[in-house]
This record gives C-alpha cells, sequence and structure tokens, in this order.
C-alpha cells in the first residue's frame, strides 16, 4: 500500500463498533522508547537518524505485526501529505527526519525520530485499553528482544520529555460528553479528574477551547507506577465517567426532551442543507447528531459514517479530496457539499 492510497482508506479505528462507542469515540494506548548509546532525536544530527531509523525498521518490519504496512517518511512527501498524516494523528512535530510505519487498518503505528527515537502507538475503537495492552506490549517485546533500550533502575525508560520518564506509556480515551456539558456539570468532573492525575483538553478548538463536547482524557503520571497500576486506575477513571455521562443523558431526557429533540434534529437538518459549513460548526451540529444516536432518536445514520466525516471534513482531506489548494470559504463550500453528498440518502 502507498500513502496515495490512504485517502480512500478509512483507519478502522473510526468504525463506530467498539465498546461504549455512543461516548467513547477511540482508545489510544502510546509507549516511547530510546536507544541507549544513541543521541535524543532533538540533538541528533541527520546521520545519525538515519542510522537509528534503519536498526528499528529491519526490526519492526520482521515483526508479525507489521505484515501489511505502508512506511511515511517527510523527507519523500509533500507538505499537504504531511498534513493529511497529522489529521490522521500519524505524524506529529515538524522535525525534517521523521518516519512512521503504519499497519494497513491503521490500528497500529510506529514512528521513528519525533521527540523521541521511538514512539509505538496503538489505536481501537470505543473503550477497549486492555486489548490495547496486550497488543503493544509485544510489539514493545519483539523490538526489546532485538536492540537494547535506554534505561536505568531509578528512572526507568529514559526519555527525551522528563514527564515520560518510567514506564513512558501514556492512555487515554476521546470521548463524547454533552450530557455532562449541557447539565453544567462538566467543570466539576475536570477538576475532579485533574486533581486524580490525568490530564484533559478539548479534542478540537484553540487551546483552553472545547468544540463538539469532544474531551481527551490521558494519565499524567509514568513514574513510580506499574504498566499494570496505570491501566487499572484509567480503566476505572474512563467507567466512572461513561456513568456520569449515562446518567446525565437521562436527566436531559427527564427534563428536557422535547427541546433537546428539537436542538438534534435542527442540527441534522442544517447538515443536511447548509451550503457552507466551517470546521468548527460540523464538530459542533454532528455532536448534537451523535447526541441523537446515543439517545436512540436517529437511526438513518450510524457512528460509522459521522466518524469518517470528522476526518474527511479536515482542512487537509476536504482538499485532498477536491484536489486543489483552497482558501477558507472555498473549503467551507467543499465540506458542506461533502457532508451533503455522504447524507443525501440518509
Amino acid at each position: 500500500m502507498k500513502f496515495n492510497d490512504i485517502i480512500d482508506n478509512p483507519p478502522l479505528w473510526l468504525e463506530g463498533d467498539g465498546p461504549f462507542n455512543e461516548i467513547v469515540l477511540s482508545s489510544i494506548i502510546r509507549l516511547v522508547r530510546n536507544l541507549d548509546g544513541y543521541i535524543f532525536p532533538t540533538r541528533a544530527k541527520d546521520e545519525q537518524l538515519e542510522i537509528i531509523s534503519d536498526l528499528v525498521k529491519d526490526v519492526v518490519l520482521n515483526s508479525p505485526y507489521f505484515k501489511d504496512v505502508f512506511l511515511i517518511s517527510t523527507i519523500e512527501l509533500s507538505k499537504s501529505d504531511i498534513d493529511i498524516a497529522k489529521e490522521r494523528h500519524l505524524l506529529k512535530g515538524s522535525r525534517r527526519i521523521m518516519e512512521c510505519i503504519v499497519t494497513r487498518d491503521e490500528k497500529v503505528s510506529v514512528n521513528l525520530n519525533e521527540e523521541d527515537h521511538i514512539r509505538i502507538e496503538c489505536r481501537a475503537s470505543g473503550f477497549d485499553l486492555e486489548t490495547l495492552y496486550s497488543v503493544i506490549f509485544d510489539i514493545d517485546d519483539a523490538i526489546s528482544s532485538k536492540l537494547v533500550y535506554a534505561f536505568r533502575e531509578d528512572y526507568g525508560y529514559l526519555t527525551s520529555c522528563p514527564t515520560n520518564l518510567g514506564t513512558g506509556m501514556r492512555l487515554s480515551c476521546i470521548l463524547h460528553l454533552p450530557g455532562l456539558v449541557l447539565t453544567k456539570k462538566i467543570n466539576k468532573l475536570l477538576r475532579d479528574i485533574s486533581s486524580h492525575g490525568f490530564s484533559v483538553k478539548g479534542l478540537y478548538g484553540k487551546e483552553g477551547e472545547v468544540e463538539g463536547s469532544f474531551f481527551k482524557i490521558k494519565n499524567l503520571k509514568t513514574l513510580g507506577l506499574s504498566e499494570e497500576d496505570i491501566v487499572r486506575r484509567t480503566n476505572s477513571e474512563v467507567r466512572a465517567i461513561i456513568d456520569l455521562e449515562k446518567k446525565a443523558r437521562d436527566k436531559l431526557m427527564e427534563e428536557v426532551g422535547k427541546s433537546l429533540e428539537d436542538k438534534i434534529w435542527r442540527a441534522y437538518g442544517i447538515l443536511k442543507n447548509a451550503r457552507m459549513l466551517s470546521q468548527k460548526e460540523f464538530v459542533n451540529l454532528s455532536s448534537a447528531v451523535r447526541l441523537g444516536i446515543g439517545l436512540g432518536l436517529i437511526d438513518n445514520i450510524d457512528l460509522k459514517t459521522l466518524n469518517h466525516l470528522l476526518l474527511y471534513t479536515g482542512p487537509a482531506h476536504i482538499q485532498r479530496l477536491k484536489g486543489s489548494i483552497m482558501d477558507k470559504d472555498t473549503r467551507c463550500i467543499e465540506r458542506a457539499n461533502y457532508v451533503r453528498r455522504v447524507l443525501r440518502y440518509r
């Protein structure tokens, strides 16, 4: 598979078929590792980065998890290609030499020479951290059986950023929490989550802003806890949030059911008929429709369709679908056209 084929193949983690998928969009586990005896990427020269890439690729591409893959290299990709990869969460940062080995379904990726030598990332639809945990450590074991990681007994895995010391493991879930937002209980929840050792940020919008009631929650502590402890604590935290969101949705239906239903169907009507849509407007309107699906009010559109729209209405994807670079207003027109086409017979 070549990178140019990526536009026609939505990631499988957007299928919307995982556990608690009406609330949890996806689960992610990430491990960062560095090779012993090599300078961190932030200080390494280009020739050193190439040596590291070759060492890791030789091991990864011979692993059973990576039989059907494609390779992303920032040296070979255009700016628009890199923007596509970033919207799909395959690349981060802006280093000149970065590579990413990605499985065809985009559930598993290994990034080379970003902030650290190696970043292994696994994604799943819905709330499924335990399955991901098993997969990612199989991959980690396969790499560590051939290469020596930078590790100290007192600090654990050595990483470019001190906040990743210890296990080097981050668990995160993307949650859709409109019930808690509309019942005005979200601020208290966010304070509670932060006090429990988790960070919370909006998935969309600028720093400090939240659009579409989407939140990304991840563990902060990686040092002083075992990997099993981190999984257990994160599972417990996310399950508690899911329960609170369900109760908030039930309360909304009891107290303002008709008003909420009207809001949901109005949003659906705008998406089906709008002639211009900003990304922010699409995210907020699709959030209302997503809530309608979760409440059983809308049954002629599924979560898979909404998930795909979230990806393909991004600026880089909408331009690639049209095959041209567009200004902001033109993107808004093409975004609305694309959404209407997808929803036409639904």
